[in-house]
């Protein structure tokens, strides 16, 4: 294969970690990713993704670089992550990549980008030309050999900019640079380094962690040259003491954990964030380090998954592995400094972040003056608010219940909205507790949970998010003792069982990335980009889905994620009309209404056999933990329906909410999934119907812009040999502003690559 050979002047060194010899194509990653050591390879966002955040950062940077087999071969791995950036939109982005470096005759490496070109991700061809440039290779020292340190002197950064071309041979925009000698669209950032060692912006395992942090670039300076913060990082820093970029966050905790001999491939992550698609940042940057998340988060950030989807959760972690939960508020902060507002890429008018719990701050403000509002409120009185007897709404209930009992005390606050942002991520950590309460809840592993506040930043050269570390816990396997860790410094299917089983009991079934190609197509005909579609997920939250929604947001970016347990779309009506006020002024809605089933590599249905587990487990886990406990008490399925406390006590837990919900669900329908040939493929097919039922349910009859809604089934493989996953369509409906529908079921078909 060709490489696209990137060599830099003398005395620059790339932003964020070391260089590495490496080629690969996205097919080679495909094939090996699941069951392999490949655990520090991440999806790479394409540059319309990139540019949603206006980042001036450009250069392709390489994370995690970790030895796999120190002892055995000199072969090191690791992955190219893309800083986003406003590059222009013809500009392939790098594929995954395979990296490699040889010890022999010297540790050093040399810095080789990869930069495939294709017309789909299923149809990869090597690039066209490669650029040299004058001087040297880069030659710098591996990062998990030691570095020489140079304590006396200060370290000082200089900015340089240098271009190289990727041979594409198109017309730039105007408002890309050119290289006057080779003509170049790419611009790398680099620097150059004086008295120290290279600082490993981006969450690099390059820098010296035990060195005091000081603010880079990327952490919101001016771009004058002062080292004067912008408004939004200097009100981030006023109402939010100690707030860090993310990059820094993941550094500390990696460093907390690492202390304790807990590692990336072992560790098995959750997040307790808010759907908002403004949050998704920090769910690519964890999933970079530790992998796809199990998303317990609801609205506002609320663990709204409940005791059932923690129990699901527990039980995935691998054999002598760890937990890690990152539990999150958010909050927003505007160019001008503003908290509590934000103003959303292709908006004109700033929103209000978090949505969910601003809108519920207001509500109480609303009724402040009438005497017993406040009170009735928080007991969920639906004579003060209506929307209480709203089965469709639970989590905004939930919210508004919390705030009304916390609202004179936020109010009298210097900052009402910052004090909300504080105030919910203590609750959110309360709720963990309950749900986990580690000090009496011993394990047979590691957890460890990092609670806080994301602090959203949007528009042209924001910068990273922030994160206001406020607790980071860790509780030893089979101890009760909690530790507090604050103080660290810092495409081929190749399983022809799973394939013929896959095609028995969905045939409409097709490679998940084929069938996003169709959508793309259509939308294609109906005059919409990339760009103009804003994204949603209604999808379990179950760790082994996320692979669905990497490959989306390389194509529209960061989702909003309706889903709870089963793929119901839990966030109810408040999320659904949150999520529509965030669409791109001529744009259009894609939502992914879908339910999950496992295939094993015996290809029964309804079982996956997780990474790093001995034993198989169920998927969707609460679909069939419903189905199951149906079935024992077949003779009181309408007792079951009616939420009779009796045959199932946790109708009483509001912990639980979501497991009750998909219980009543899978009751009513009973007898339907149980007279099926394969209970567990009918199962799949049931809940996603129920769960398009519900979506529409939340979704109001009068619309602002079009809705196109994809319904299905995520079928999940795990394994060594597996491939990638697939999706079974059913129903694939374009829901126009003036009340039309238009099936786009068969188009989308026939568009998708086989």
């Amino acid at each position: 294969m060709s490489t696209y050979t990137y060599v830099p002047p003398a005395g620059a060194e790339l932003v964020s970690g070391y260089g590495l010899n490496y080629t690969g194509s996205a097919a080679d990653f495909i094939a090996a990713r699941r069951g392999s050591n490949f655990y520090s390879t991440a999806t790479v966002p394409p540059p319309d993704y990139m540019a949603r955040r206006g980042s001036q950062y450009v250069s392709p940077v390489i994370r995690n670089v970790s030895p796999i087999h120190r002892s055995s071969s000199p072969t090191h791995m690791g992955h190219v992550v893309y800083n986003q950036s406003p590059v222009p939109a013809h500009f392939p982005p790098p594929a995954y990549v395979t990296l490699s470096g040889r010890t022999s005759p010297g540790p050093t490496y040399t810095a080789q980008p990869a930069y495939p070109s294709y017309t789909h991700r299923s149809s990869i061809s090597s690039v066209s030309s490669a650029v040299s440039a004058q001087g040297p290779p880069l030659s710098i020292p591996p990062a998990d050999l030691p570095t020489p340190q140079v304590a006396s002197q200060p370290r000082k950064l200089s900015t340089t900019r240098v271009v190289a071309s990727a041979g594409t041979g198109k017309t730039l925009p105007s408002a890309v640079q050119k290289d006057t000698r080779t003509g170049s669209p790419r611009t790398l950032l680099v620097k150059k380094y004086e008295h120290g060692n290279p600082l490993a912006l981006g969450g690099s395992d390059a820098s010296n962690d035990s060195e005091p942090w000081s603010p880079g670039p990327r952490d919101g300076l001016a771009t004058d040259g002062s080292d004067a913060p912008k408004p939004h990082v200097a009100s981030a820093r006023k109402h939010f003491p100690g707030s860090m970029p993310q990059s820094r966050l993941i550094k500390i905790v990696k460093a907390g954990l690492s202390k304790y001999g807990c590692t990336p491939d072992s560790t098995l992550l959750s997040t307790s964030c808010c759907p908002d698609e403004i949050n998704r940042d920090l769910d690519q940057d964890t999933a970079a380090v530790w992998g796809r998340a199990f998303c317990m988060g609801g609205l506002a950030g609320f663990p709204f998954a409940g005791k059932t989807g923690l129990s699901a959760y527990l039980h995935h972690v691998p054999t002598g592995g760890a937990l890690l939960i990152f539990a999150a508020s958010h909050v927003g902060i505007d160019d001008k400094g503003e908290v509590g507002v934000v103003k959303r890429v292709g908006m004109h008018e700033s929103s209000s972040t978090c949505g969910a719990a601003v809108g519920a701050y207001k509500l109480c403000a609303s009724k402040e003056h009438i005497p017993g509002a406040l009170t009735r409120l928080a007991l969920g009185d639906p004579e003060e608010h209506p929307g209480f007897n709203d089965k469709l709404d639970p989590q905004m209930n939930y919210i508004i219940k919390f705030v009304a009992t916390q609202y004179l005390e936020i109010k009298k606050a210097a900052n009402p909205m910052a004090e909300l942002a504080i105030r919910c991520a203590q609750r959110i950590r309360e709720d963990l507790a309950m749900l986990l309460p580690l000090p009496h809840f011993e394990l047979d592993f590691p957890v460890a949970i990092v609670g806080g506040i994301q602090i959203n930043f949007e528009g042209d050269e924001v910068g990273e998010d922030f994160f206001h570390l406020q607790s980071f816990e860790f509780v030893r396997a089979r101890s009760s003792a909690v530790m507090d860790l604050m103080s660290i410094s810092l495409d081929t299917f190749n399983d022809q069982v799973e394939r013929a089983s896959t095609m028995k009991h969905f045939p409409n079934a097709m490679v998940q990335h084929n069938m996003l190609d169709g959508i793309q197509n259509v939308f294609q005909r109906l005059g919409y980009k990339n760009e103009d579609v804003l994204l949603a997920t209604c999808c379990c939250p179950d760790e082994i889905n996320r692979d669905l929604d990497g490959d989306l947001t390389e194509i529209w970016g960061r989702p909003f994620c309706m889903g709870g347990l089963a793929g119901f779309p839990f966030v109810g009506k408040t999320g659904a009309k949150a999520f529509m006020s965030h669409v791109p002024d001529g744009g259009i809605m894609l939502v992914i209404a879908a339910s999950h089933v496992g295939i094993d590599p015996e290809g029964k249905v309804g079982f996956v056999h997780r990474l790093g587990m001995r034993a198989v487990s169920t998927a969707c886990g609460a679909a069939i933990g419903a189905y199951n406990f149906c079935k024992a008490n077949i003779r009181k399925l309408d007792r079951i329906v009616a939420g009779d406390t009796s045959v199932y006590p946790a109708y009483h837990d509001q912990h639980d909410s979501q497991m009750n919900y998909v219980l009543q669900s899978v009751a009513r329908n009973f007898h339907e999934i149980a007279e099926a040939k394969s209970e567990m493929a009918q199962l799949a097919v049931t809940s996603a119907r129920l769960i398009l039922n519900d979506v529409m349910n939340i979704v109001p009859e009068k619309l602002g812009f079009p809705i196109a809604i994809l319904n299905g089934i995520q079928i999940n493989f795990e394994g060594e040999h597996c491939g990638e996953d697939f999706f079974c369509p059913l129903k694939f409906t374009l829901l126009h502003p003036d009340g039309r529908t238009e099936d786009l079921m068969d188009e989308m078909v026939r568009l998708s690559p086989r």
